[in-house]
């Protein structure tokens, strides 16, 4: 169905107003508090609409708005025809539904201004910042009383790096977007402020603690990386959640191919409505800390028989290795999700000697 243009009547649709008056005032959730929406008679409900992206309230949909940062709220109209609208930020309704009493705000500079593509660029990172004090402080708790220096990834807004520096040890904030890390130095003359990809990041040659809230779109990536990096003795990453599940729980190929070496503990979870912007799915904290059940030495060859197992033919683990090695075991479960860490450190000792 084609949009309603200026001037046209809009099909009569029966909609729900939500915290709407007498006068017919409608107050849209939003990221800083409640958009207060004036309505004046003369203009289509559609240029209305339009008016409201423009201004960076929410995003148009042909049948209302859909609030994608605090909860989807359907915010819709009645059969009233709009020429123009004065928005204006007000703080949050009462539980009642009933719009509290006219009080001007001052409007954050992030309220209304256009993505730019410094926001594209994070979103495509999948960054989100944590707002909610007590999972900053879940975080830095986790972490092993030490007077080791302490790394964060991710740093933003220092949120989390306030709580570290709060623990007194040594803060080596590592942040990408050249404005949060003036920030950072700005607030925290005390840290330790590396602007630049975490990626590309080069970790401390001695013993460090390694902290962060992780971007959702290069988790598997850092992770990797950071598995493979030495010298560092504990990590607390804020991951997706199903993720943090996974490697705690075990049985992929990437937990098998590292178990031997660190250990991976979920420590609970972060709902998504603790983040800003809030994200499609919730988070999880992983706490991830070394052993040794084989010798560093052998990691290589271990991790390529790890894979050759999980990708070879067979109905069975013992089918598998027999395919990959044409060696007969005996006493092993039947898959390889199934296999524990001393249990794999085991299997590959048995298939490895001669």
């Amino acid at each position: 169905m084609s949009p309603v243009r200026p001037g046209e009547q809009e099909p009569n649709r029966q909609r729900r107003v939500v915290n709407a008056g007498a006068d017919q005032v409608g107050c849209v959730p939003r990221k800083f508090g409640f958009v207060r929406v004036d309505p004046l008679v003369g203009s289509s409900t559609w240029e209305f609409a339009r008016l409201l992206s423009s201004s960076g309230c929410v995003p148009p949909r042909r049948r209302g708005f859909v609030h994608r940062v605090a909860v989807r709220v359907r915010v819709s109209f009645l059969d009233a025809r709009w020429n123009a609208a004065v928005i204006r930020e007000r703080p949050a309704p009462a539980r009642s539904g009933v719009s509290i009493p006219a009080r001007e705000c001052r409007s954050s500079p992030m309220s209304f201004r256009r993505r730019t593509a410094r926001d594209r660029a994070r979103r495509e990172l999948g960054q989100n910042f944590l707002i909610n004090p007590s999972t900053t402080r879940r975080l830095s708790r986790a972490l092993e009383p030490s007077a080791h220096p302490v790394v964060e990834l991710g740093a933003g807004r220092g949120a989390l790096t306030r709580e570290l520096v709060r623990l007194g040890r040594p803060v080596i904030a590592v942040e990408l977007d050249p404005r949060w890390a003036e920030h950072l130095t700005a607030e925290f003359p005390q840290v330790r402020t590396h602007r630049g990809d975490m990626r590309a990041f080069r970790f401390p040659a001695r013993p460090h603690a390694v902290i962060g809230n992780l971007p959702f779109g290069i988790t598997t990536t850092m992770t990797r990386r950071l598995l493979a990096t030495p010298h560092w003795t504990e990590a607390v990453l804020l991951v997706q959640l199903d993720v943090a599940r996974k490697r705690s729980r075990g049985g992929s190929q990437l937990n098998a191919q590292w178990a031997p070496w660190f250990d991976f503990r979920l420590l609970g979870e972060v709902p998504a409505h603790h983040f800003r912007p809030v994200p499609a799915c919730d988070g999880g904290i992983v706490h991830i800390t070394r052993r040794r059940l084989l010798p560093v030495e052998r990691r290589s060859d271990y991790q390529s028989f790890v894979e050759a197992v999980y990708q070879a033919r067979g109905r069975s683990l013992a089918q598998r290795v027999r395919n990959v090695t044409g060696r007969r075991v005996h006493d092993v479960p039947p898959l390889p999700r199934d296999v524990t860490p001393q249990g794999w450190a085991h299997l590959y000792r048995q298939v490895r000697s001669s």
